[in-house]
């Protein structure tokens, strides 16, 4: 195939995937389909991301000791060092939400761009992002259900603010994606959580069955640990993406398309 096939091929493959998502309700194996696909296309920009971003952290990991049981901390790095990582994670995530719709909308955008785009956005993501878990952690406590609700109808906060340009009225703009649909969208938030933590023990368990019975030998140890941290992070960005995918298939059928700007 000639690079003018695959450009054409690659054009009318974003406009199908466009016309899907603005025209009808996606099915859950759409979700997956077009989410998959845009990993593909954006796998250069995530490879930077996991290397350039997460390897260091993966790699930082291995040496900061666990937190005490009894809530304790045996070294004045962990704090420190789980900011940093809470922050590097919501920038990626921002980030990513960025790539997966200029994807759709077959717009070109390389990683180091689209990290300065996201940069004025991570404080009121991290502070949305601390009131939306007191919220539903504040909601579980009674009987559990107010915060499963929060949950759902809040859930597509950090959307809202990558995409939309919204900051606390992030919240509003999700609330309005759910209204009149609620029981469709805790379906859908609920497959892809399970199929999510599914597909990290499918994973993980082996790796770390592997790692025990390498226990003897330090290095091989810790370079699979590495290894396992990066895996969970790739499929958390793969995650990232269908969930953007499926926020982008609610807000064209309510929104219609965002002008570009």
């Amino acid at each position: 195939m000639s690079i003018v096939q695959v450009f054409f091929y690659s054009l009318v493959m974003s406009q199908q995937k466009l016309e899907r998502l603005k025209n009808s309700y996606l099915d859950i194996s759409d979700n997956f389909e077009i989410g998959w696909n845009i990993f593909l296309e954006q796998k250069n920009n995530l490879l930077w991301f996991l290397l350039i971003l997460n390897l260091p952290i993966a790699i930082i990991e291995q040496f900061v000791p666990d937190p005490d049981p009894q809530g304790g901390f045996d070294s004045p790095f962990i704090i420190p060092f789980f900011i940093v990582a809470m922050l590097i994670g919501i920038i990626i995530n921002l980030a990513i939400h960025i790539l997966t719709e200029k994807s759709i909308m077959q717009e070109s955008s390389q990683a180091i761009f689209t990290l300065k785009k996201v940069s004025s956005k991570v404080l009121i993501a991290l502070l949305t992002g601390i009131l939306f878990f007191i919220m539903v952690f504040l909601g579980s406590l009674f009987f559990l259900i107010p915060g499963i609700y929060l949950g759902v109808i809040f859930a597509f906060f950090t959307e809202a603010i990558a995409l939309r340009n919204c900051q606390l009225d992030a919240f509003n703009y999700s609330r309005n994606l759910v209204k009149g649909q609620f029981w469709k969208v805790f379906g859908r938030l609920l497959i892809l959580g399970v199929s999510l933590v599914i597909l990290v023990l499918f994973i993980t368990v082996p790796i770390g069955f592997i790692s025990v019975v390498l226990n003897n030998l330090p290095i091989i140890s810790f370079i699979i640990s590495v290894i396992s941290s990066l895996i969970i992070v790739a499929i958390n960005y793969l995650f990232v993406i269908i969930f953007t995918v499926y926020f982008l298939n609610l807000d064209y059928l309510r929104n219609g398309l965002p002008q570009r700007v």
